[in-house]
Formats: structure tokens, sequence, C-alpha cells
């Protein structure tokens, strides 16, 4: 679960299927609607840890190499 400016983000992985929710509601609301979507539910907490963290390595990794 992330979030930028009001938009809340959910990411998850499920049977090799890349899944991304995002919108300018709850994350509580976004977590729902990713049950509702008859896939595997969201992801548990050490899994979107883990997500969050390579995006901000990348993140950090990119402003590090600008000049």
């Amino acid at each position: 679960m992330g979030q930028i400016g009001d938009v809340n983000i959910l990411h998850w992985q499920t049977r090799g299927l890349n899944l991304t929710l995002m919108g300018e509601v709850t994350a509580g609301e976004l977590a729902k609607i990713a049950t509702s979507l008859g896939v595997d539910g969201p992801p548990g907490r050490v899994v979107r840890v883990k997500f969050w963290v390579a995006l901000l390595w990348k993140r950090l990794a990119t402003l590090i190499s600008r000049p």
C-alpha cells in the first residue's frame, strides 16, 4: 500500500498476475475492492513492505545517479 498525494495505491501479485489499484479512496476501500475482484485479495503486510522498500530503493538509486 502506498500513497502519492491524495491517491492511494495497492499493488500485489497473484496467480501470475501483477495487479494495481489506484484511487482517491481510503486504503480500506481499495482493500475491499481488491477482495471483490474474484482473485486472491491484497497481499499481507510483509509483501507490501517488500514492494515499497524495493520501490524506494529504485527511486533513491535514480536520484543518486543523477549528475
